[in-house]
């Protein structure tokens, strides 16, 4: 026993601290029983008994007593076997034999014994690799853990959307376009940017026969309150000095929409912002001041108009309730049918507009309508008579004596009680406050579904139960070219500019966005995205915002990183298959350099900065090339332009031997700004044109390298091009006939001062016949115009006649100024000849006098012009002993001063003339 106590030292000493816990609580339960335990009884016998009597009685123990009496030891051994055991490396499964494990106990505890599968849970639960969801309990939940996506799903789909519309907008048609369009984020909100299916010519024929949809929700709508003449007074700081539009007695009273071009305040004609469309509330008219305008404009230039509006209105209050509606735009020739029958089920808050709109369903087309025209409406909820049916192109519309009536009245004069509801109370889509609670009350689908299924006929439409359905404000404005651009007057040449630029703007409350769109769609409307709108301006000629709209930072922000994605696309191709623009001259591939044309020398700060040796396509060469040498093919050469420096630029060329040198090198110039010299100038040579000097025309025409040394003929027939245009060599009047216009005047020899004034009175004939079809039938104008162009080129052509007569007479003037100019100089120069002559008669003259005056002795000087000359050279005295100054001396210095004054005058006399 002994043995076994020492051999347990270690093991005491690691639970010090839990034995002598264990020794102070029986040592207090022993003070509270005062009574001697069994232990302390069995070692008091002992000590009385001898030590002889005790190995006598060695072979009987007590073996409840002894166990008692080595409880402590036991117990600690038995722990310290265990915290061994589990203190090494071995995990639960890993202490069974070989022939028990299995594969995947590590992290799944089924596969585990039961005695075991307690500890191989507080090891997974201690573990951070695990991927076992456990109880807190510790007790086994799930065999796997679920995954991150799962653990951060949310418990609805409503609820995630709005976490994945933290950065971005949506849009309430954003998941029906999500399914069937590619989806791109522009301006802060997610836009349909074009269908997954090819969808160019189906919308340009939706646009131009049938109808053609997009959801424009993402533009944005500012709100103005304020008193009538501080948000006009506002607006007329942000446009142009002499638009007076939104203060117009037509645009008052809200019943038509008004275009406008927005600039910085106070900047006209500088800092141009792009187009914006403003619609006033209708308002009684002795109602108060305050007044409520609507601004809805393009989301490139919101943020920069609402910045200026904030800045310069500080009397007006500005609110953004772009979220508060949903926008919808349809073109096309059937987009009047369509939302008229649609928006058939109307409500009988505004008769006037439901009047008008169901009147104007049998016009062909929206642009007999006049641009800007706004009807305001109240309908039914959409879904109670889901899905509608549009009339088939073969159904006609006819129209009573009485209708046609009003639909002319309508043509000639808006109605302004069409674009405001019935009702001082009823406000319609202006009342945000009302429109919320109309969206709130609305039924569910399941409920509408259950009435449905209570219907006697199946299939057939529900009927609005008053108090329980809601109804919807509308508001329709006729959208065309005007408020693509911003101006009143929209101009344009395109002949297909009808169905393609005019339809309908429909504006409805938040809410209803979905109900909406699945009506029209299918009602037989055709959904498209942005590019497929892009396309559409395109086809009808009108510049569409920002995209053609150059000068504004709104084009630079969507021009700039495309410029940049294509640029870098260029250099991800590889060296040998990139087009060299330095070569060719092209300084500005990936953007239109628009500020060079506008002098600014400095390129916006969203465009990439591309230097022009950036633009060179650089290819390593694979082998050296002589500059000079041919390697000849068959059928074809091929000359490499070698240099010093390895990464030089190759120069190919590919050509026929049969064809020209001047052919080859007029198709090497073609597409370069600064082109070689062409390949037959090294036949220049001295060599060469001695050669050429020396031998007769025909054996030089015949040498292959000496015919270029004679120039060719002048052309006298063909054509010719220069500055990209063909010109004919022989230049003529094209007639009429050639230009495939009809001719207005007879042939042969005429009056052409009569026919020019027919003429004259036939356009003013023609353009009250325009006048009066644009009142009757817009749709018909085509013709009109045709004809007054037709009167306009054969006027020009009578007067083109006249120019080979102008020109003669124009030389002959120019002829006549120069000769009288060239006579006038004739007879100034012949003047001041004769001045000049004049004054050096009179120098010469004065020279002879003075040359007099100093020698008197004119004996003396005619001797001492005898000297020898020898003599001469050396000084003369007189008999009297004076100094004789020669008189040869005196002539020259005199000459000399006599030919410098006269020089002076002689040059002071031409520059006079000059």
């Amino acid at each position: 026993m002994d043995s076994g106590g020492k051999g347990n030292d270690r093991s005491r000493k690691q639970f010090a601290g839990e034995k002598r816990k264990t020794q102070q609580q029986a040592y207090t339960q022993k003070k509270r029983n005062k009574q001697p335990s069994a232990l302390q009884q069995h070692v008091a016998e002992h000590a009385k008994v001898p030590a002889h009597a005790t190995l006598e009685k060695a072979r009987s123990i007590d073996v409840v007593g002894f166990v008692e009496a080595r409880s402590f030891e036991i117990n600690a051994l038995q722990r310290s076997l265990e915290s061994a055991r589990d203190s090494g490396n071995a995990r639960a499964f890993q202490t069974l034999p070989r022939h028990l494990r299995r594969r995947a106990a590590s992290h799944n505890v089924k596969r585990v014994p039961a005695r075991l599968r307690e500890k191989a849970i507080a090891e997974m639960k201690k573990s951070a690799q695990t991927s076992k969801t456990l109880s807190e309990a510790g007790q086994l939940t799930n065999a796997k853990r679920v995954n991150r996506y799962k653990r951060r799903r949310t418990k609805s789909v409503r609820m995630e959307y709005e976490l994945r519309q933290m950065e971005k907008r949506w849009l309430e048609t954003h998941v029906w376009h999500a399914k069937r369009m590619h989806m791109k984020e522009r301006w802060g909100t997610m836009i349909a940017d074009s269908p997954t299916e090819r969808s160019h010519r189906a919308a340009y024929r939706a646009a131009m026969e049938k109808t053609y949809i997009q959801d424009v929700s993402y533009f944005r709508t500012l709100e103005f309150t304020g008193t009538e003449q501080d948000i006009i007074q506002l607006f007329s700081r942000l446009t142009a000095s002499s638009d007076t539009a939104i203060s117009a007695k037509s645009y008052l009273d809200g019943s038509r929409i008004t275009p406008l071009t927005l600039y910085c305040a106070d900047k006209f004609p500088l800092g141009l912002l792009g187009p914006a469309s403003a619609i006033w509330k209708p308002s009684a008219p002795n109602s108060s001041t305050h007044r409520t305008l609507w601004l809805r404009l393009h989301p490139a230039h919101a943020n920069a108009v609402k910045e200026q509006l904030i800045a310069h209105g500080e009397k007006v209050n500005v609110a953004d309730i772009t979220c508060e509606l949903v926008s919808f735009e349809l073109l096309g020739g059937q987009s009047t049918q369509l939302l008229a029958t649609v928006l058939s089920h109307a409500t009988h808050s505004n008769a006037c507009g439901s009047g008008v709109l169901q009147l104007i369903k049998s016009l062909p087309s929206p642009a007999c309508l006049s641009e800007g025209s706004v009807i305001a409406l109240r309908i039914h909820d959409p879904r109670l008579r889901f899905p509608y049916k549009l009339e088939s192109d073969d159904s006609t519309i006819a129209l009573g004596q009485q209708d046609k009536q009003k639909l002319d009245n309508l043509l000639l004069n808006w109605p302004a009680e069409a674009a405001s509801l019935s009702g001082e109370e009823d406000n319609g889509i202006w009342d945000r406050a009302g429109c919320a609670k109309d969206a709130e009350r609305r039924p569910s689908e399941s409920m509408l579904n259950e009435r449905r299924q209570q219907r006697l006929i199946p299939g057939s439409k529900l009927e609005p139960i008053p108090g329980v359905d809601a109804t919807v404000p509308l508001l329709l404005i006729r959208s065309g070219p005007e408020m693509l651009l911003g101006s009143r007057v929209a101009s344009t040449n395109s002949e297909y500019i009808d169905n393609l630029a005019h339809g309908w703007t429909l504006l409805a409350p938040r809410g209803w966005g979905m109900s909406l769109w699945m009506a029209f769609n299918f009602a037989g409307a055709r959904a498209q995205g942005l590019q497929e709108r892009l396309h559409i301006g395109l086809e009808a000629g009108l510049p569409m915002f920002p995209t053609d709209w150059p000068g504004t930072r709104a084009y630079d922000e969507w021009t700039g990183p495309r410029a940049a994605d294509e640029y870098l696309r260029w250099l991800r191709q590889p060296p040998g298959k990139r087009t060299n623009y330095l070569k060719f001259g092209v300084s500005s591939p990936f953007f239109p350099p628009f500020h060079k044309l506008l002098g600014i020398h400095d390129i916006p700060d969203v465009y990439p900065h591309i230097e022009p040796n950036d633009l060179e396509c650089k290819m390593k060469r694979l082998r050296k090339i002589n500059a000079d040498k041919k390697i000849s093919y068959t059928g074809a050469s091929k000359t490499f332009n070698s240099s010093e420096n390895k990464d030089a630029t190759c120069d190919i060329t590919m050509a026929s031997p049969s064809a020209e040198p001047a052919q080859q090198a007029a198709g090497q110039q073609l597409d370069a700004l600064y082109p070689a010299p062409p390949d037959y100038y090294s036949l220049f040579t001295d060599a060469n044109v001695e050669r050429a000097t020396s031998s007769s025309l025909a054996t030089v025409l015949d040498d292959h390298e000496l015919r270029f040394l004679v120039p060719p003929p002048p052309p006298s027939s063909g054509s010719y091009t220069m500055f990209g245009r063909t010109w004919q060599v022989n230049d003529r009047l094209p007639t009429l006939a050639e230009q495939q216009i009809p001719q207005l005047y007879p042939n042969g020899s005429i009056d052409r001062v009569a026919e020019l004034k027919k003429l004259n009175h036939s356009v003013i004939f023609e353009f009250l016949e325009l006048v009066d079809v644009l009142i009757k039938d817009p749709s018909q104008y085509d013709t009109q115009t045709d004809r007054l162009r037709d009167i306009f080129v054969n006027a020009h052509h009578l007067i083109n006649e006249y120019r080979d007569h102008q020109a003669k007479e124009t030389l002959k003037m120019m002829l006549r100024q120069q000769i009288d100019n060239k006579r006038q100089a004739t007879e100034a120069t012949l003047a001041k000849c004769e001045e000049l002559k004049t004054t050096i008669e009179s120098l010469k003259q004065e020279a002879l006098d003075m040359e007099t005056r100093l020698n008197p002795a004119t004996e003396a000087t005619e001797k001492s012009q005898d000297f020898d000359n020898e003599e001469e050279k050396g000084d003369h005295w007189s008999k009297d002993g004076n100094k004789i100054i020669p008189s040869v001396t005196l002539s020259t210095s005199l000459k000399a001063r006599l030919y410098n004054t006269g020089m002076k005058n002689i040059t002071a006399s031409i520059q006079a003339l000059t």
